[in-house]
């Protein structure tokens, strides 16, 4: 019942992905990218195929993207993969401060279950958040500009709001009303 690279094979064929299967690393490689944003996806299968396990690794002009440990906006991208892994369904942003190396890896247990072509489509779509998480992080990583979203505007605005409440609280409070 475990999943095969056959069958993960055949579901990149049917939703029309290209790839090469590399047979000496038991290892599927597909490219992966949207507007300008590309990546490499490695398909493989652990623990005898109970376990699928893809990893995405960010390119930036067809090279791979590293952050080293001294890198000068470190301080800014650490806590962007933070949130970007709380913000995700379902996978995680890894980084190794050793080397540099920073991917996206998903990891779904088939032990007692078929994968469907269904699954395999619902997993491919995670890549399309993490994609869109690369581009803001290579974002942070070349211009140290960390491009605020919808919740954290309102976050502000609301900080800002109990704020001037406090204060108008304590001026009242002085004034004995």
């Amino acid at each position: 019942m475990a999943v095969s690279l056959d069958q993960i094979e055949g579901f990149l064929k049917e939703i029309g992905f290209k790839y090469t299967r590399v047979e000496e690393n038991q290892v599927i490689i597909a490219g992966f990218s949207e507007n300008e944003t590309t990546a490499a996806l490695f398909f493989r299968t652990i623990d005898s195929g109970d376990v699928l396990q893809i990893k995405m690794e960010p390119r930036d002009k067809n090279e791979m993207f590293d952050i080293s440990s001294n890198h000068k906006y470190l301080n800014l991208i650490l806590p962007q993969l933070l949130k970007e892994n709380y913000d995700i369904k379902f996978g995680n942003w890894e980084y190794n401060p050793e080397n540099g190396d920073l991917r996206f890896a998903v990891e779904i247990p088939f032990m007692d279950a078929v994968m469907t072509k269904n699954q395999f489509i619902r997993i491919m779509s995670v890549f399309s958040s993490a994609l869109e998480a690369q581009e803001r992080i290579m974002h942070i990583a070349k211009t140290g500009e960390v491009k605020e979203d919808e919740t954290s505007k309102l976050m502000a605005e609301f900080a800002e709001f109990l704020k001037a409440r406090q204060s108008k609280q304590d001026k009242e409070d002085e004034d004995g009303i």
